[in-house]
């Protein structure tokens, strides 16, 4: 039954990837852990690389940003 399930939630992945590539504009979707390693991507493996290294960053920098705006703030 587990593997039923897993399967399900793969074909949810898939159809999600799927329908965020066919919006107009978008021209790959990549999907990355945490630390920034590819999973799925529609990109080329090159510009996946490529987008997980400035997608990390930009989450790194984002991350950081909140820290420091939630440390000012004086409800917190």
């Amino acid at each position: 039954m587990a593997s039923r399930d897993n399967n399900d939630g793969q074909i949810d992945i898939d159809e999600t990837i799927n329908r965020l590539g066919s919006k107009r504009g978008v021209e790959s979707v990549t999907v990355l852990t945490k630390d920034g390693r590819v999973i799925r991507t529609t990109a080329t493996a090159e510009h996946g690389e490529i987008q997980a290294k400035l997608l990390s960053k930009l989450a790194r920098d984002a991350a950081e940003i909140v820290e420091e705006l939630e440390s000012q703030d004086e409800l917190s």
